[in-house]
C-alpha cells in the first residue's frame, strides 16, 4: 500500500507537471493568437487607410464624372432629335403644314401650346422615371422642331451650325470645364468664348461675317450661356422635368432666330 501511495503521488505530480506544461503551452498559443490578431488588426487598419478610406472620395469623384457625362449625353440626345425633326419639318412636312396654317400659327403652337401641354404632362401625369422623361421630352421636342422646320423652310443646312453645333460645343465644353472648376464665372466665360470662337471661325471660312451673321452668333452665344446658367442653378441632370422644357424653349427661340431678323435683306 505505501508503494501504491507513492506511485499515486508520483502520478499526481506528473499530472500536475503536465498540466503546468500544458498551461504554459496554452499561454504561448494565446499569446501567439493575440499577436497575430494584433498584426491582422494592424494590416486591416493599413488597408483601410490606403484603400477603403478613399472609397467615399472615389465614389464622389465617379458620381461627378457621371454627372458631367450625363449632361453632355442628354444634351446631344435632345439635339439629335431636334435636328432630325427640323429636317423633317423643313423638307418633308412643310407642304402639309402650309395648307393648315401660316408661320404665325406655327410659332404660336411651338412657343405657347406645346410648352403648356408639356407642363401639364409633367406636372399632372407624374412622369417620373428617367426613361419616361426622355421619351416624353423627345416627343415634345420632335413636335416643336417639326414646327420650327416649317417656319424656316429650306433653311436647315444653313441653320445647323448655329442651332445644333452651338449647343453641342456648349454641352461638350461645360462638363469639361466643370471637371476642373466650379466657379460659375469661369464656366460661363469659357462656354461663351468657345461658342464665339466657333462662330467666328465658321463665319470666316464658310459664311462671311456680315452684320446679320455676327448678330445671330451673339444671340446664340447668349442663349447658350442662359442654358448653362440654368443647368448650374438647378443641377438639371437629376430631374428632367422643367429643364428639358426650358432647354427646348431656348432652342426654339434660337432656331426661329427671330426669323424676321434673318429675313432682312433676304426674300424667302
Amino acid at each position: 500500500m505505501p508503494q501504491d501511495a507513492s506511485d499515486g503521488y508520483e502520478r499526481l505530480t506528473d499530472i500536475a507537471e503536465a498540466a503546468k506544461n500544458e498551461g504554459s503551452e496554452l499561454k504561448h498559443v494565446i499569446r501567439d493568437v493575440y499577436r497575430n490578431y494584433s498584426e491582422l488588426g494592424s494590416d486591416i487598419h493599413d488597408y483601410y487607410e490606403k484603400n477603403l478610406k478613399k472609397f467615399p472620395e472615389t465614389v464622389e469623384q465617379t458620381a461627378n464624372d457621371l454627372y458631367s457625362f450625363s449632361l453632355f449625353a442628354n444634351s446631344i440626345f435632345l439635339l439629335v432629335i431636334a435636328s432630325f425633326s427640323r429636317f423633317v419639318g423643313s423638307y418633308i412636312t412643310a407642304p402639309v403644314f402650309g395648307i393648315i396654317f401660316l408661320n404665325v400659327g406655327a410659332i404660336i403652337l411651338s412657343v405657347v401650346v406645346v410648352p403648356i401641354i408639356a407642363t401639364y404632362v409633367y406636372q399632372n401625369l407624374k412622369v417620373r422615371s428617367l426613361a419616361e422623361k426622355r421619351i416624353a421630352c423627345a416627343g415634345f421636342i420632335f413636335l416643336q422642331s417639326v414646327l420650327i422646320g416649317f417656319i424656316n423652310q429650306n433653311d436647315w443646312l444653313e441653320s445647323v451650325p448655329f442651332s445644333v453645333l452651338t449647343q453641342i460645343i456648349s454641352s461638350f465644353s461645360y462638363p469639361l470645364i466643370l471637371a476642373h472648376t466650379d466657379n460659375r464665372q469661369k464656366i460661363l466665360g469659357i462656354v461663351a468664348g468657345s461658342s464665339m470662337i466657333f462662330h467666328l471661325a465658321h463665319g470666316f471660312f464658310f459664311s462671311g461675317m456680315d452684320g446679320a451673321f455676327l448678330t445671330i452668333a451673339i444671340l446664340y452665344t447668349i442663349l447658350a450661356i442662359c442654358l448653362i446658367q440654368y443647368s448650374i442653378a438647378f443641377r438639371c441632370q437629376t430631374d428632367f422635368d422643367m429643364m428639358l422644357l426650358t432647354m427646348q424653349y431656348v432652342f426654339l427661340v434660337s432656331v426661329v432666330r427671330m426669323f424676321a431678323v434673318m429675313s432682312f435683306g433676304k426674300d424667302k
